[in-house]
């Protein structure tokens, strides 16, 4: 596993929240996901890293509409 380059000092915000919500993409929490990567796009950060954001952002507010209304949202189409 990778090691974070984030260990052992101070995060900034926008690393923060992109861990956070990689972690919860991983465990198919995509509303959590979502509100995660809005924050990441608003944090102070570089203009390549806010974009990358506002992609995964509208990512997974797709798939929680995808996935509303399934009792298993692990389950494939």
């Amino acid at each position: 596993m990778p090691m974070n380059p984030a260990r052992g000092r101070l995060m900034n915000q926008y690393a923060a929240y992109a861990l956070g919500a990689v972690k919860a993409e991983r465990e198919l929490r995509y509303s959590d996901a979502a509100v995660l990567w809005f924050k990441a796009m608003h944090a102070p950060c570089c203009s390549k890293n806010s974009d990358w954001a506002e992609k995964r952002n509208e990512f997974c507010a797709a798939a929680v509409k995808r996935t509303q209304g399934r009792k298993n949202a692990r389950q494939r189409v």
